[in-house]
């Protein structure tokens, strides 16, 4: 009787293994690219491997609530950086503000420091926005029914209070409400203080003057600023506005007018 030994080398087995191998990995990349793809089209917090030699990380990331991540028990923790963070208030704007509204304002439009934020407008005009009469005039004249001026508060520290941004909102005859001497101290801007100012001012038009329409007219040049602003839903209508040279609110270095920024409620 023939016995017949087949002999398979052992190369073979371990050329098997490998495409075994590289299969799974394949099959686990390609699940795990589309679990991101697919937690970021619903918004919810994507999770990402970090290899750091035999050591492994997971991190997660949220938009709004901070950075989150596991930790080395695996429980979750939440990270906030407070180091830096501030304690923002908006308020109605008093007499007493009269000065530091003033200089926030002055600032923001004409550089603090010699250092000119991207909001600034010292390279197209000379001399202040706003003195400290106009702005004690129009605080002492402020009327819940038609003028508000809106103060952002620096509250981190409570015993040292300061101003960091303002914003004025006016009920006109026609109807709409407009927003003007919107500023934010220039080492503050981008941090989101502009952007809760102009709520506060239009929550008071829709809510309390119930009006339907926001105007705002901003330097035609200022397509930069123009652009933040359409993300806040205000739009260019197209009208031009000469810029007034009976009101003391600086002196042009080139010819400027302004473009009516509009937004519905």
């Amino acid at each position: 009787r023939r016995i017949i030994i087949l002999k398979f080398p052992i190369f073979y087995f371990a050329k098997m293994a490998g495409r075994l191998l590289a299969t799974i990995v394949c099959v686990g990349m390609a699940a795990h690219s589309l679990l991101l793809r697919t937690s970021e089209r619903v918004g919810c917090v994507a999770v990402h491997y970090i290899g750091a030699g035999r050591r492994k990380m997971f991190q997660t990331h949220a938009a709004r609530d901070g950075r989150m991540g596991i930790g080395k028990s695996g429980s979750f923790r939440v990270s906030e950086d407070k180091k830096n963070e501030k304690k923002i208030e908006i308020r109605l704007a008093k007499e007493k503000m009269t000065k530091s509204l003033t200089q926030v304002v002055n600032w923001a439009y004409r550089g603090k420091n010699g250092e000119e934020g991207w909001t600034g407008e010292a390279h197209l005009l000379d001399g202040v926005r706003i003195t400290s009469e106009q702005m004690e005039k129009l605080l002492v004249s402020q009327n819940p029914a038609r003028s508000l001026v809106f103060a952002a508060i620096d509250a981190t520290n409570p015993n040292k209070q300061m101003v960091v941004g303002s914003i004025h909102a006016m009920l006109r005859k026609d109807g709409r409400a407009e927003f003007g001497l919107f500023a934010v101290d220039p080492k503050l801007q981008s941090s989101g203080i502009g952007g809760k100012l102009l709520n506060a001012a239009e929550t008071h038009a829709r809510d309390v003057w119930q009006v339907q329409e926001a105007v705002m007219y901003l330097l035609d040049v200022r397509e930069k600023l123009f652009a933040w602003y359409s993300k806040k839903g205000y739009e260019k209508t197209g009208k031009k506005v000469p810029f007034p040279d009976d009101v003391d609110v600086g002196v042009p270095k080139v010819e400027l007018q302004f473009d009516e920024l509009l937004k519905k409620f």
